[in-house]
């Protein structure tokens, strides 16, 4: 399936990687063109690429929206960035300032997992189209987290209309940061967040936004003779660890966690395993290593990178990049829904139809809105609705995940199997 889907995206790609090829070229050649304009030109049509790419990406198709396809997306992208005329751009001087709200704006704006940066006027008008900082506000002292590249705003007026939007924007209903009544929102894209390694301070004053001060941000890590960590997606297709492993399992994100919260490895008085994980650990350590994220479950076992994790610990590494695969079946009583409709239809579609009472109930976040929000085919509908009721009728003990500012993110899309 993912084979079909990237036979037909990728062909639309290459065909507008050809045109912007050719568009440069044409650039270049312009004898009365300056120097100055062929550069900005260039860099306008690169970054429309580098656009076009991530909205493929954050599309949901399986195959683009995978670690791998990300992957392949952005060494693409590289590619076709003319010498000299490269449209990633440093990190920029100047962050527009993010109130968390009591909800962590800031922070789920640089976790990919806010999509709109929501404001009451065209405030933010002069950096749409460009790199900004986000400016972590309201809680202790400001700092500069990452940045992002800001969307032309979408213009909401009513109530309902910003409502049906709330699961990208995470504006709290009834919250001093909703729609007031006749009132107007602007809602700016955000593009490619970028977490910084270690945040950064800002200068005291600021509005909208205010500088943001020290040096150019790089990733640090405690590794031996090597300033900086590359991370890269798991070794293994997530999707394909997270149906082996899970009936109801959801994409969670990636995180940075201390390695003590991680619970599994190799048996290292075993000489084979103990030579592979010394080799592996040599492999990072060395000027041009890297680590693989790690894939966990939300209860911090590892399913995928026992070898990585224990090279990671023989190294004294302190925290692990890691890809979570959440199980919901420690969210909803899974068997409760199972039961409300056995015996109504097949196996396969009882199946579907409690992955879709799931689906449902995360995109909704409550029963009550779930129920009276959402609705199936008529022959679905009751059914559908009794495994809804099902889910909350035996609570369990929610697992914690814990939450750490991660300097490795490249925030994986939510996605429900």
């Amino acid at each position: 399936m993912a084979t079909g889907l990237l036979g037909g995206v990728l062909p639309y790609i290459y065909s507008r990687a050809d045109a912007l090829k050719r568009t440069l070229g044409d650039v270049v050649s312009d004898p009365v063109g300056s120097f100055e304009q062929v550069v900005n030109n260039a860099n306008d049509r690169a970054g429309n690429l580098n656009r076009l790419l991530s909205q493929v990406s954050a599309q949901g198709i399986r195959g683009l929206s995978s670690p791998q396809g990300q992957e392949l997306a952005n060494l693409y992208t590289e590619a076709y960035n003319p010498v000299g005329m490269t449209a990633k751009s440093a990190a920029p001087n100047i962050g527009i300032n993010v109130n968390q709200g009591g909800s962590s704006f800031a922070d789920k704006i640089i976790s990919g997992e806010k999509k709109f940066e929501t404001r009451e006027s065209d405030s933010l008008r002069s950096y749409v189209g460009k790199r900004v900082g986000i400016i972590r506000t309201g809680e202790g002292k400001a700092k500069a987290i990452g940045d992002v590249t800001l969307g032309e705003p979408i213009v909401v007026s009513s109530a309902e209309e910003f409502a049906k939007l709330r699961n990208l924007h995470l504006v709290p209903e009834g919250s001093k940061f909703d729609i007031k009544e006749g009132g107007v929102k602007y809602l700016y894209p955000i593009e490619n967040p970028v977490p910084y390694g270690i945040e950064k301070d800002v200068a005291k004053y600021g509005i909208v936004s205010r500088k943001i001060l020290g040096e150019p941000d790089t990733l640090e890590k405690a590794l031996p003779q090597q300033a900086a960590l590359t991370v890269k997606p798991p070794t293994d297709d997530i999707y394909e660890v997270m149906d082996a492993t899970f009936n109801y399992g959801k994409l969670g994100g990636n995180k940075t966690i201390p390695i003590d919260q991680l619970t599994g490895g190799v048996r290292m008085s075993d000489p084979t395993e103990a030579r592979r994980v010394k080799e592996l650990a040599d492999k990072i350590s060395s000027p041009d290593g890297y680590i693989s994220r790690i894939i966990v479950d939300d209860a911090g076992n590892v399913l995928e990178g026992q070898h990585r994790l224990e090279a990671l610990r023989l190294l004294g590494e302190k925290n692990v990049p890691v890809s979570v695969i959440e199980d919901l079946s420690n969210k909803y009583d899974i068997s409760a829904m199972e039961n409300a409709i056995q015996g109504k239809f097949r196996s396969d579609q009882s199946t579907q139809l409690v992955r879709q009472a799931i689906d449902t109930l995360e995109e909704a976040g409550s029963v009550e809105k779930a129920l009276s929000d959402y609705s199936m085919p008529a022959i679905f509908q009751q059914p559908f609705q009794d495994a809804i009721r099902a889910s909350q009728k035996v609570k369990p003990t929610p697992i914690e995940t814990p939450t750490y500012s991660d300097p490795f993110a490249n925030t994986i899309g939510s996605s429900i199997r």
